[in-house]
C-alpha cells in the first residue's frame, strides 16, 4: 500500500523530495508523470519498492499486475517507449474546453461528431469516485491492444493515434476513421459521443453508422465488468440519448430532449440505432451481462464479442 501511495498521490500535497529523484536520474519521468498521467517502468520501480540495496525489486511486476487488476493502471501501447498510463493523475479538463472541438480537421482527415450523445446516470444512487477514471483507463487498453494487433491501418503517413487525456475528458482512437468521447461533467453522469471519418473521404470504408454503435457497446461492456469486478454489482445505471446540436436534431425531436433507452430504440435515433443493432434493455441498464440478443456482424463489435476481448486484458 505504501508503494502504491508513492505513486498516485497528490504532488503538490505530498510532493516526492527532489533530492531522491534527482539522486536516481528520474527527474524528467517524474514530470511527465504528473504531467501526462504516463509512468515510465524506471520511475515505477523507484517509487513502487524504493530501496537503497535493491532488496525488494522483485516486487515490481506483482505491485503493478496488482494496479492493473485494480483497474489504477494500463499499459500504454502507442509508442516504443515502455509506459504505463495512471488516469487518477491527469488534470481536469477547463470547462470551457469541454464541448464544440470534436469535429473538422483532424490526423490530415474530415471528420464529423455524431448528432447526439449518449449518457449513462447514475443519479439513483451516486457515480463512485475513480470510476470514469477507471473507465477511461479499460477503453485506453482495449484500444492499445488494437493498436498493437495492426488494426489502426497507416493513413496518409499518421503514425499514431495515441488518446488525449484528461482527468474528466477523454478521447480515445478505436482506429483510423472512429474515435470514443467521454466525459464526466457532473457528479452522476457519463457521456459518451464519437467522432467519425466524413462521408463521401476517400479512405473511408463507409461504415460510419456502425462506429456509434461499437462505442457504445465499448462504454456499456466496461462498465458491466467494473460493475462485476470491483463493485459486486453496486453499481446501477439508466441511459439516455440527448442532442448535441440543436441544427442537426431529426425533424420530430426538439433539441432540449432526452429520453430514455427504450423510448430511442423505438424511435431508431441515429446513429446509434440501426437495423443490424439490437440491445438488450435490462442487461443495458442493470449492467446484467446480455444473453445474446445482440445480432453480430463483421462490420461491428457487438457487446458479446467486447465483454470476450476485455477478458484478454
Amino acid at each position: 500500500i505504501d508503494g502504491i501511495c508513492r505513486v498516485i498521490r497528490d504532488p503538490d500535497l505530498h510532493p516526492i523530495k527532489d533530492n531522491e529523484v534527482e539522486n536516481a536520474g528520474l527527474t524528467k519521468d517524474l514530470s511527465k508523470m504528473y504531467e501526462s498521467g504516463l509512468a515510465s517502468w524506471d520511475l515505477l520501480e523507484f517509487l513502487l519498492v524504493r530501496n537503497d540495496r535493491g532488496e525488494f525489486r522483485d516486487q515490481t511486476h506483482f505491485l503493478l499486475d496488482l494496479m492493473k487488476h485494480m483497474i489504477l493502471l494500463s499499459d500504454w501501447k502507442f509508442n516504443k517507449e515502455k509506459l504505463y498510463l495512471i488516469p487518477s493523475l491527469l488534470k481536469d479538463r477547463p470547462r470551457n474546453q469541454l464541448h464544440g472541438d470534436l469535429s473538422e480537421n483532424e490526423n490530415g482527415r474530415v471528420y464529423l461528431q455524431s448528432a447526439s450523445a449518449c449518457i449513462f446516470d447514475f443519479s439513483k444512487k451516486f457515480l463512485p469516485v475513480g470510476i470514469f477514471q477507471r473507465v477511461v483507463c479499460i477503453c485506453v487498453s482495449f484500444a492499445s491492444t488494437l493498436h498493437t494487433r495492426n488494426d489502426f491501418e497507416i493513413v496518409s503517413g499518421i503514425e499514431s493515434y495515441e488518446p488525449i487525456l484528461y482527468n474528466n475528458w477523454a478521447k480515445i482512437w478505436l482506429g483510423p476513421e472512429v474515435a470514443m468521447c467521454l466525459q464526466q461533467e457532473n457528479e452522476s453522469e457519463i457521456l459518451l459521443s464519437c467522432i467519425y471519418v466524413a462521408p463521401g473521404d476517400a479512405n473511408s470504408s463507409n461504415n460510419q453508422q456502425n462506429y456509434p454503435v461499437t462505442c457504445y457497446n465499448i462504454v456499456l461492456s466496461t462498465l458491466r465488468k467494473l460493475n462485476a469486478d470491483l463493485m459486486g454489482n453496486g453499481l446501477e445505471w439508466e441511459i439516455f440519448f440527448e442532442t448535441l446540436n440543436k441544427h442537426e436534431s431529426s425533424a420530430n425531436i426538439a433539441s432540449s430532449d432526452r429520453f430514455p433507452l427504450e423510448e430511442a430504440k423505438n424511435r431508431q435515433l441515429l446513429p446509434w440505432f440501426v437495423e443490424i443493432e439490437e440491445i438488450d434493455d435490462e442487461a443495458a441498464n442493470t449492467g446484467v451481462n446480455a444473453t445474446g440478443d445482440n445480432k453480430i456482424t463483421d462490420k461491428h463489435m457487438s457487446s458479446l464479442q467486447i465483454e470476450e476481448f476485455l477478458r484478454e486484458i
